[in-house]
């Protein structure tokens, strides 16, 4: 795989960065200096293989939500993939478009390579190197060690080796005691000894296992008759419990007997019998109530009278009264009319007289009517004149003022004189100053050399076993890798380590062998072992006292003698906790002492281990003692060349990190000194370039020092670009002029030509109105409206007229429909107005309908309360009808006899429902037997002797679990 291209769109401070990669070159390098951006490339490469970290250093100038590293991949069989990385939690992967990509498509690229094996391989940067270094040095020369951890990753390698092998040490030693494994081996074979010790012989093992078979077998035999014994007492167990209840269900089903001949009723006959009287009662209630609320609205219906014939007229009255109140708007408008048409026909005359006294009559009106267009026209020509008029003023002011500027403005260019160019002098001064404040730098530099000059003094002074110059300390040939030094300090490091480990595990043997001559000397000090005999007495004694727990546990009698002699006093409890500890104690005791023997024989051999071990440790310790002392000497060797008596190399470390650092000052002042005689001699050619460029444009001083120099040139260029500017300013303003005043003449000459137009065409206008042509527009304008308001009037004093006519039209048709509607309701109101005459006809309606609506309600209420009153009347009877059958259920006549057979009827149920659950009680302590089964089992038992079969069993029982357990006891199960 190789990359073809790589788009830092946004990461860390690059911003749009491309790097394309030639593809007919194999090997590409990038370089810069630092801060460049090497080391954020290389992560970016680990970014787009592999996504964005969770937390990344790369986002102070973009956000999180903007970074984006981008670029185009080629596998080995020519396949390209082009995509972004962005980064987030999901979809991280894009096309071109920003479309997710499958991350699979990616991995496909990468042949299966992790991103830490990638960036062990491929993305190494200064901080690995710098440790791969350290672990080369630290292998003492193995290149196997160190191509492994540059492989792997793995950069601290020989310190996980030796690690290991300070593990390995703790873990097992040749000839070591303490070491786990040491430890596991002498007791594995302490084991085998002890497994050989307490191996039996094969018949006495056949002996052994047959009496244990024979023990079992009888043990079984006496656990199944425990068995037997056990279910015939659970039987008259259980029968204590089932036969005073199944003498209860005899009862219960005795009593039910003496109600067999009542009648058995549902359980809720009572309820239902209160039912039905309470709606029985209920009923007639209601009929009475209905009754008489239909009477009341009968009495309602008699009272309301509708008019014949009102009601079909709705129509037309309806009508007639939504156009009341237009009509008596007709009747008010008549003489607002008629007054209006006298004032508008007086106005008209007044009008014609003012245009022509000879004019008087009306039908000459239509004279002084003008088309829409003509009027247009002429108005328009009215309001051209004074626009036309204005335009023609200005133009010419306008022509005139940009002549004079015109002249003005050449005056002033020609004042300034020909133009300087300021680019050379420009040029210049921007050299100068790209190369800063040289006389201040020139100054810093001197401060920095002096100072330096000071630190190094003080910094040699200060450095231990060395008392020369600055250029000696240069030439002083010392170690040239801090970590050659640190090589020495490890070594050391791990001899003392050795030496320390090693006097440990001297006096650890030391201390073990002590604590093994004194194990012995106690074992020899043994007191008196106890006999077989007192064991067997003890055991023999501890049976005893359970015996009489048992039989105290039982209730039976115990002998005093018996108990006296066990408890000696204490409490039985006491006492039989007494003996348990004793003969357990015994038998500890007589276990330990037989293993004394062997713990002796145990610590002689360790004490011979030990002492092989410490001669060993203490070989050792005199082979390491003089490693170090050959050590010594070559450290001493390594600093000879200096001349130097060199301290510990942690000392020496110090002292060359000293020296390094003197070291660095005195090639930073060497630099500075450089540094200083660069400025100079580029102060001195800028000071030459400027001084010539600026001879020619003003007089120079010799005494005038850079930057004296540069704030003349400053202000040279500045006078000169300012005049420049000047002369482009009014060279422009110029052409504007020039521009303005051919445009102002074109505009002036428009003008004329227009007003000339406008002429013709008004004395044209004038002709046709009759006008002379030296009438002024304002004056026809004031007689076109003037018709135009005469002509109005007239209009509108025809349209009232009209307006007349058809309000007198909608009068008389309303007399007409008025006059249609039926004579008898009209004849009654003949002296009244018309308008009244209909309000009151539409009001009759109005309290006609509202009765009407009435008496269909009423009507409608009235068949409710029948149907109602026919519910009642039959719910009554299907009251009664259910009583009868309750009574008929009962065999009775009346409702007193009734409840009689209802409490009798809710006993019998209460007999059967408490035999129920008697014979559930009975089940539930049957132990799975079923009823007929508990039943049977009673019949056949004498109840009699229930109690005494119980007890003999308990008894037998008793006796024989005792013997089980004193079997089981000999026999150790």
């Amino acid at each position: 795989m190789r990359f073809d291209y790589l788009h830092l769109e946004a990461f860390g401070h690059f911003t749009n960065y491309e790097l394309l990669f030639e593809e007919d070159k194999n090997f590409h390098i990038l370089y810069g200096p630092n801060e460049a951006g090497k080391s954020t490339i290389l992560r970016s490469v680990s970014n787009l293989l592999y996504g964005f970290p969770q937390q990344t250093t790369d986002s102070f100038l973009h956000s999180n939500q903007k970074l984006r590293v981008g670029g185009r991949l080629t596998n080995k069989h020519g396949e390209t993939l082009s995509f972004y990385r962005r980064k987030g939690r999901k979809n991280t992967v894009l096309d071109w478009e920003n479309q997710p990509l499958d991350e699979k498509r990616v991995q496909t690229f990468l042949d299966g390579m992790s991103e830490q094996q990638f960036v062990n391989m491929f993305a190494l940067d200064h901080v690995r190197l710098r440790e791969g270094g350290a672990s080369l040095l630290q292998s003492d020369g193995h290149v196997g060690e160190s191509l492994f951890s540059a492989a792997s990753g793995i950069s601290v390698l020989r310190r996980v080796l030796d690690e290991l092998e300070n593990n390995s040490r703790d873990l097992y030693l040749k000839s070591g005691s303490k070491p786990v494994i040491n430890q596991a081996i002498k007791e594995e074979k302490e084991l085998t000894k002890q497994i050989s010790d307490n191996q039996l012989k094969v018949q006495t093992w056949k002996d052994l296992e047959q009496s244990y078979l024979d023990g079992e077998r009888k043990i079984a035999e006496l656990k199944q008759e425990l068995k037997m014994l056990s279910t015939e007492e659970t039987k008259y167990r259980r029968l204590k419990q089932t036969l005073p209840k199944i003498a209860l269900r005899n009862e219960m089903i005795d009593k039910r007997k003496e109600l067999e001949n009542v009648p058995e009723l549902s359980e809720n006959a009572e309820e239902k019998r209160k039912e039905c009287v309470q709606k029985s009662q209920q009923a007639e209630d209601k009929l009475t109530d209905l009754t008489k609320r239909i009477s009341q609205i009968d009495n309602e219906l008699a009272k309301v009278t509708i008019p014949d014939g009102l009601v079909e007229q709705e129509v037309q009255i309806e009508g007639l009264n939504r156009e009341v109140e237009g009509y008596r708007n007709h009747r008010e408008q008549i003489p607002v009319l008629e007054g209006r048409h006298r004032q508008l026909a007086q106005q008209v005359h007044t009008a014609l007289k003012e245009l022509d006294v000879s004019e008087n009559s009306m039908e000459q009106i239509e004279r002084y009517r003008m088309t829409a267009a003509k009027k247009k026209s002429i108005r328009e020509l009215c309001d051209q004149y004074p626009l036309l008029e204005q335009e023609r003023k200005t133009a010419n002011k306008e022509f005139d003022t940009t002549g004079k500027d015109v002249d003005k403005q050449s005056v002033l260019l020609d004042q300034l004189g020909e133009s300087i160019d300021v680019d050379t002098l420009e040029q210049v001064i921007n050299q100068v100053k790209e190369e800063g404040k040289l006389e201040a730098r020139i100054y810093e530099t001197q401060i920095k050399n002096e100072q330096l000059k000071e630190e190094i003094a003080e910094a040699i002074n200060r450095l231990p076993l060395f008392s020369g110059t600055s250029e000696e300390l240069m030439q002083l040939q010392v170690p040239s890798l801090t970590n050659t030094v640190k090589k020495y300090d490890k070594k050391q490091q791990e001899l003392t380590k050795e030496l320390r480990e090693i006097q440990e595990k001297i006096d650890g043997e030391r201390e073990s062998k002590a604590l093994n001559n004194k194990r012995i000397r106690e074992l020899e000090s043994v007191a008196d072992i106890p006999t077989e005999d007192l064991l067997q007495t003890l055991r023999q004694h501890r049976d005893t006292g359970w015996l009489v727990i048992r039989d105290k546990l039982n209730d039976k009698v115990v002998d005093d003698q018996t108990l006296q002699a066990f408890t000696q006093g204490l409490p039985l409890d006491l006492a039989f906790e007494k003996s348990i500890s004793e003969s357990d104690d015994t038998a500890d005791t007589m276990r330990r002492e037989a293993e004394k023997l062997g713990e002796k024989n145990k610590l002689i051999s360790d004490i011979e281990v030990s002492e092989q071990s410490l001669v060993t440790l203490e070989n050792k310790y005199t082979d390491i003692e003089a490693e170090l002392t050959r050590w010594k000497e070559e450290w001493v060797n390594e600093w000879s060349p200096a001349r130097i008596n060199p301290l510990t190399p942690e000392e020496m470390i110090e002292w060359l990190e000293e020296f390094k650092q003197i070291r660095a000052l005195i090639l930073e002042e060497r630099e500075i000194v450089e540094e200083r005689n660069r400025l100079i001699k580029t102060r001195d050619q800028l000071y030459h370039l400027l001084k010539n460029t600026l001879t020619d444009l003003i007089t120079i001083s010799p005494a005038d020092s850079l930057a004296e120099l540069v704030d003349q040139a400053e202000k040279t260029r500045k006078e000169l670009s300012a005049n420049e500017s000047h002369r482009h300013h009014l060279q422009a303003v110029m052409n504007d002029l020039q521009e303005k005043l051919k445009k102002t003449s074109d505009r002036k000459e428009e003008a004329d030509k227009q007003m000339e137009q406008w002429n013709e065409k008004w004395e044209k206008a004038s002709r046709e109105l009759s006008l002379p042509v030296d009438t002024s527009p304002a004056v026809a304008k004031e007689l076109i409206e003037m018709y135009e308001d005469c002509v109005r009037t007239y209009d509108e004093m025809k349209q009232v007229e009209n307006e007349i006519k058809s309000i007198n039209e909608r009068i008389d048709f309303f007399h007409d429909k008025v006059n249609s509607l039926d004579q008898s309701f009209v004849q009654a109101t003949e002296n009244m107005a018309v308008d009244v005459v209909v309000t009151q006809l539409y009001q009759a309606l109005n309290q006609a309908k509202q009765d009407k609506v009435k008496l269909e309600n009423l009507k409608q209420q009235r068949q409710q309360l029948q149907q109602e009153k026919e519910l009642a009347r039959q719910t009554g009877m299907d009251a009664k009808e259910e009583l009868n059958e309750l009574l008929k259920q009962a065999n009775c006549d009346t409702l007193e006899e009734l409840e009689k057979v209802e409490i009798a009827s809710n006993q019998k149920r209460s007999y059967k429902e408490k035999i129920s659950q008697i014979e559930e009680d009975i089940v539930g302590v049957g132990n799975g037997l079923t009823l007929e089964q508990l039943l049977v089992e009673a019949e056949e038992t004498d109840i009699d002797l229930v109690d005494h079969e119980l007890d003999e069993l308990t008894h037998k029982r008793d006796e024989l679990d005792g013997f089980r357990s004193e079997f089981e006891q000999e026999h150790g199960s």
